[in-house]
């Protein structure tokens, strides 16, 4: 990041005071707003250098009570493990907008939004240009098949794992998503260490709740042992796409994302040779080779993703992850007021099926 010298830049404030006014102040940094130059360029000092006191200036409005409060979720942007700093006008232009000719197909000029500068190369070294923000989300990041990559959150990316400017990394993370819902400004865009659970502690939309008292993880039968971690739920879930309508699934043999049969995607863990790390409990009903289910009645009756027809994805308060009551002891009672195969009565005619000597026969194998 390049950075002039306190005294190349006292001078350069001098000069430009001793001139007049250069540049006409315009929304929403302006008299209109009760802004005037002196309130970030103090006589005598010009601009502000060092990074704690500019960030200190933005949020003396930029804060809960203050002019801003409105915006008041900000911070600078922290990089290289919190070594760095990136100042705020690296990639906002306080002084207005900053109208920018989108080379994308079909672009256009129109002005950034959140006085997004364009020219984010004169702040940070080996930053590509034009930084575009026209449109929120779909400007955050282009895809890997929409060069040149100058969305906001790629204009100054040469190092990291997703949406580099170069295209040297993955550029399918989350494209067309805020990417400031879980790199939140006010943390200087670093992902908090609860990204998942921090969310869906509480419902999100039509979404349940997954973890916490009410949640999905709180009863015995589980997928996961202890408490929930951001990687237990990595583990299944594939979010390259979170947050635009479907929860997509992991696939743990290569990595990708899963199509096809839910089915099958469970018995990547549930067959005779579960991925290194999964680890399964021992008690009766829960071992966790179900290869046998395939071409099982119950498979070729209910078809595809039929698993979930009995068992849930995340926990239950019956084994094995049931949805309801199945007693897997022998000789347990079939009544229907004792609720022994609930799970069962649930799809089967209790008083047909047991009106039968041998059941089995023809409803199971």
């Amino acid at each position: 990041m390049c950075r002039l010298s306190s005294h190349t830049v006292f001078l350069l404030a001098a000069t430009l005071f001793a001139a007049g006014p250069a540049i006409a102040q315009l929304p929403p940094h302006d008299p209109g707003n009760q802004i005037s130059c002196d309130d970030c360029h103090p006589p005598g000092r010009g601009f502000y250098p060092d990074d704690q006191e500019l960030e200190a200036m933005c949020r003396s409005c930029h804060n809960p009570t203050g002019a801003a409060a409105a915006m008041s979720n900000v911070a600078s942007h922290i990089i290289h493990d919190g070594n760095s700093v990136i100042v705020c006008t690296s990639c906002h232009a306080p002084h207005g907008p900053h109208p920018t000719l989108d080379p994308h197909a079909g672009g256009i000029t129109a002005p950034n939004l959140k006085l997004i500068r364009r020219n984010t190369g004169d702040y940070v070294s080996g930053a590509a240009e034009p930084a575009l923000f026209q449109l929120d989300p779909e400007h955050f990041a282009f895809a890997e098949d929409n060069p040149p990559w100058t969305g906001i959150c790629q204009s100054c990316h040469t190092q990291t794992k997703h949406h580099t400017n170069d295209g040297s990394a993955d550029h399918e993370h989350q494209i067309g998503s805020d990417c400031t819902s879980c790199h939140r400004h006010e943390n200087g865009f670093a992902p908090p260490a609860d990204l998942c659970t921090g969310c869906h502690s509480q419902p999100q939309g039509a979404r349940r709740q997954v973890v916490g008292a009410g949640g999905d993880f709180e009863h015995h039968s589980s997928h996961v042992s202890g408490s929930v971690k951001d990687e237990d739920c990595l583990v299944c879930h594939e979010i390259s796409q979170h947050q635009q309508g479907a929860v997509r699934l992991r696939d743990l043999d290569n990595g990708g994302v899963w199509v096809g049969d839910r089915d099958l995607w469970c018995l990547i863990c549930h067959d005779g040779d579960p991925p290194d790390g999964v680890v399964f409990p021992t008690e009766k009903g829960s071992g966790y080779d179900k290869s046998a289910y395939l071409n099982s009645t119950h498979e070729r009756y209910l078809g595809p993703n039929s698993c979930s027809h009995c068992h849930r994805a995340h926990d239950s308060e019956h084994p094995s992850l049931l949805d309801d009551i199945y007693a897997v002891q022998d000789y347990s009672s079939a009544d229907q007021t004792d609720g022994g195969y609930a799970l069962c009565w649930r799809c089967h005619d209790r008083t047909g099926l047991l009106a039968e000597q041998n059941a089995f026969d023809r409803h199971h194998d």
